[in-house]
């Protein structure tokens, strides 16, 4: 057999082997428990509002609810609707939840400062008196945790004004290091048009990629659901948001946030690594680390039950 023959015997190997994991993989990921027992993730119903920044930026804010005030912000490549599950069931406890979509996602604007955390914590900051909130909780996942810790160590006097409690859920505080680089090496990396089309390939590539934020049972639906997330955010924001984030390190600053504090994450998080979580929840005196054993990163999705327990005791503590 002709060298090329042979190469090409085993690329058809190799493409038949991918194959068939792929077709045990969408078994077993079928057959996982969906946390959301169907329910697609969205925003409970409510109103909304535009909130302008000082560097020309619309954020809007979607609410919902009556009672003690909760704001949720969400991670990068994600909006409001991906908080609906958790925020749902707090205002069926009694709770206003606002969401804030953060600069260049869903129908806010970028503005002209772009992204960068200490411009997400000013975003926080306008949004909050905008709207002139007061003893609110303040919950960010992932990117939107970096807003709100920064927030807190950016902004001491409109914290100890405004805010009663912080929760932290799959964030991190330190992006100068080589693990969290490459996280977000990978997410700036390929353009979203790479995972478009209905070929069965590339959904299949669609899922494996929305599996990395997944713990150790991930469901079919709620892969699917993060890919429809994640494609419907532009490439500009995907990039330019996450390569801002590069140089970003408060860690030496955390012992300076004085307000009830609640930190949260998944042993099973790739992402956000569980040890960089309960470094943040060591730093922040008085804080408190919550484990969600075998969860990934999409906590919001994989554990609703317990995300809005430890919110909403929070909250009564707040």
């Amino acid at each position: 057999m002709s060298i090329s023959k042979r190469a090409l015997a085993a690329t058809g190997i190799g493409v038949g082997l991918l194959a068939v994991a792929n077709i045990v993989a969408a078994r077993r990921w079928r057959a996982n428990p969906d946390p959301l027992d169907g329910e697609v993730p969205r925003f409970p119903p409510g109103d909304s509002i535009v909130v302008p920044t000082d560097d020309g930026a619309e954020i809007n804010v979607r609410r919902a609810g009556d009672g003690p005030t909760i704001v949720v912000i969400h991670g990068i490549t994600s909006n409001a609707d991906d908080w609906g599950p958790v925020a749902r069931r707090l205002v069926e406890r009694g709770f206003r939840i606002v969401g804030v979509n953060q600069r260049g996602h869903e129908s806010s604007t970028i503005g002209s400062d772009g992204f960068g955390a200490h411009r997400l914590a000013l975003d926080v900051k306008q949004v909050v008196a905008a709207l002139d909130l007061r003893d609110v909780v303040l919950v960010g996942h992932s990117m939107g945790g970096i807003a709100a810790m920064t927030y807190a160590v950016d902004h001491p006097d409109d914290l100890a004004n405004r805010v009663a409690g912080l929760c932290l859920v799959a964030t991190v505080a330190d992006t100068t290091t080589a693990d969290a680089r490459v996280g977000i090496a990978v997410i700036a990396g390929r353009p979203s048009t790479t995972l478009g089309g209905d070929h069965p390939m590339i959904d299949s590539a669609r899922r494996r990629a929305a599996r990395l934020v997944f713990g150790r049972k991930p469901n079919w639906k709620l892969m699917g659901h993060a890919v429809e997330t994640a494609l419907r955010c532009p490439d500009e924001t995907r990039i330019e948001a996450a390569t801002a984030l590069l140089a970003y390190d408060i860690t030496s600053r955390l012992p300076a946030i004085d307000v009830p504090t609640t930190v949260i994450c998944g042993t099973a998080d790739i992402v956000t690594r569980y040890s960089k979580n309960t470094d943040i929840a060591e730093a922040i005196p008085g804080a408190r680390m919550v484990t969600a054993p075998g969860a990934g990163h999409m906590l919001l999705w994989e554990t609703p039950d317990m995300l809005a327990d430890e919110i909403a005791a929070l909250a009564r503590v707040g």
